[in-house]
């Protein structure tokens, strides 16, 4: 299913800025688990601004989680904070989808 055709069927709806993004009503948080080599390939530089500018929040930087070097992922599993994007969400919800300052702060750079 493309993107028109989850927009067409309600699906994704754009925020207002500064509200996020929700899909089917849920906002929406992105925590990647990416190792530093594949940050730098333009093409996940270019979905990560994308979310953004949609209103995703994606947590990811000083503050956050950090992309792990390459090869070292296995080693990275049993610390992946997930309550991390659990908490986002749940601050999000709590509040229309209004981004947390620590978000808009240390969250939002690639």
């Amino acid at each position: 299913m493309g993107k028109g055709t989850e927009a067409r069927r309600g699906l994704l709806r754009p925020g207002r800025p500064g509200r996020g993004i929700r899909a089917a009503g849920v906002p929406v948080v992105v925590l990647l688990f990416v190792n530093s080599a594949l940050t730098a390939y333009f093409a996940v530089q270019r979905g990560v601004t994308d979310l953004r500018e949609a209103g995703a929040r994606i947590l990811m930087g000083p503050g956050t989680w950090q992309p792990h070097e390459p090869h070292t992922g296995g080693r990275q599993l049993d610390t992946f904070p997930w309550e991390l994007t659990l908490g986002e969400a749940d601050r999000m919800s709590a509040r229309g989808c209004a981004p947390t300052a620590a978000t808009r702060t240390t969250a939002e750079s690639l």
